[in-house]
């Protein structure tokens, strides 16, 4: 399936690197994310999911759960893949004090100290758009990915 076929229902995950992917590592790690997705299950049954690389520099999974939920230990297989990514290309996909936000259509990407510095010095404003990796279904991914600072639980660190 493809990612526009999938309902808004679905439920996501989001990897956030700490640095971009070149295009050898996205389109590697796209191939990879593809036959993991192909053969995702949860108890035997076949999970319905894609997974796709945006802005070369995150990682999202998608799974349709009205055809097969993830249990727990599919969720682990997933973990256990992109932690195998991770490993592989170098890359922090875990660190989840790792703030994103675009500037000038570049993904700039902060530890929570720098991205408050950024923020003291005027670099970054309550009107910068951050990516939300909290949250959870293709129609919030859609429709609330990325927002002002200002209105995100990003406001809380400056």
């Amino acid at each position: 399936m493809e990612w526009n076929d999938f309902p808004a229902s679905s439920r996501i995950w989001i990897y956030n690197s700490t640095e971009s992917f070149n295009k050898e590592e996205t389109d590697s790690m796209q191939t990879e994310l593809e036959s993991f997705c192909e053969s995702w299950t949860s108890h035997n049954n076949q999970l319905f999911a894609t997974a796709k690389i945006f802005h070369n520099q995150f990682i999202v999974i998608l799974l349709d759960e009205s055809r097969a939920g993830a249990s727990g230990c599919s969720i682990d297989k997933s973990v256990a893949f992109i932690k195998n990514i991770e490993q592989k290309y170098a890359k922090s996909l875990f660190n989840r004090m790792n703030f994103s936000y675009l500037s000038k259509d570049q993904v700039i990407s902060l530890n929570k100290d720098a991205f408050q510095a950024a923020f003291e010095s005027g670099e970054i404003s309550d009107d910068t758009l951050v990516f939300d990796h909290l949250v959870n279904t293709k129609n919030d991914f859609d429709l609330a990915w990325t927002k002002p600072l200002k209105d995100s639980w990003h406001k809380r660190f400056v």
